[in-house]
């Protein structure tokens, strides 16, 4: 088995538009009725604010716990300003690997390409109950 963290949320390294983010969340959230066939992952730079933040969603569309490659689709990235308005870029292209899957978390490798701008790290995402994103501009 590959690479498999614990105690910590995730890495990214890279720029999208010129934004960064240090990971301190990673959540996932399973599908319909258990099904583990298509994943929503998040990774946040902070849990408590919508104000100059940072957010990289994508669904694994495909599970494979072997440290091949799988699909992943919808993957986006998004960034807040200091008055909260968001900028949100797709991606054109990437692929996620896991490396450990389970009933209470996913974990893995992430690479992503945004236009000209490329970027890769890691996750460890606890599942979530719901969602949980900061409501507030604080």
């Amino acid at each position: 088995m590959g690479l498999v963290l614990t105690g910590c949320p995730g890495t990214f390294e890279g720029t999208v538009g010129g934004r960064s983010m240090k990971v301190i969340s990673a959540s996932f959230a399973a599908g319909f009725e258990g099904d583990t066939s298509s994943l929503p992952v998040t990774l946040r730079s902070s849990t408590r604010s919508l104000k100059n933040t940072e957010r990289l969603d994508f669904r694994v569309n495909t599970l494979h716990v072997d440290g091949e490659p799988g699909a992943a689709g919808n993957a986006r990235f998004s960034a807040s300003d200091d008055a909260c308005h968001f900028t949100t870029v797709p991606a054109d292209e990437g692929s996620v690997t896991l490396t450990s899957a389970s009933e209470s978390h996913v974990a893995g490798s992430f690479s992503f390409r945004f236009g000209d701008d490329e970027v890769h790290g890691t996750f460890f995402a606890a599942r979530s109950a719901g969602e949980s994103t900061p409501r507030n501009c604080e």
